[in-house]
């Protein structure tokens, strides 16, 4: 087993584990073994993050395509988030 960082590609056999989100953010390619009765369609609509990983091997090309907006996608998820925590926030206080 070697870690991700020194990988240049990631198989995942389970399509929702953020494992494979974090396998792109070190720069590895990361490829969801397609699950039988879930399309690549369903697959990709199914969370935002979906889209820059692979679903098949057919899909490296666009995924790597893709690559280079997943820190700023993550960027605006964690700024949401902080944003959320604020008006939770403010909301506890009245």
């Amino acid at each position: 087993f070697r870690s991700v960082s020194q990988s240049r590609y990631i198989l995942s056999y389970d399509p929702y584990t953020f494992v494979s989100v974090q396998a792109v953010m070190c720069g590895a390619d990361s490829v969801v073994v397609p699950r039988k009765g879930l399309s690549k369609d369903e697959y990709y609509e199914g969370h935002p993050l979906h889209r820059y990983l692979a679903y098949g091997t057919d899909e490296l090309d666009r995924a790597r395509g893709v690559r280079h907006e997943l820190n700023g996608h993550l960027d605006l998820i964690e700024k949401e988030s902080i944003d959320q925590i604020h008006k939770f926030v403010l909301f506890l206080r009245f």
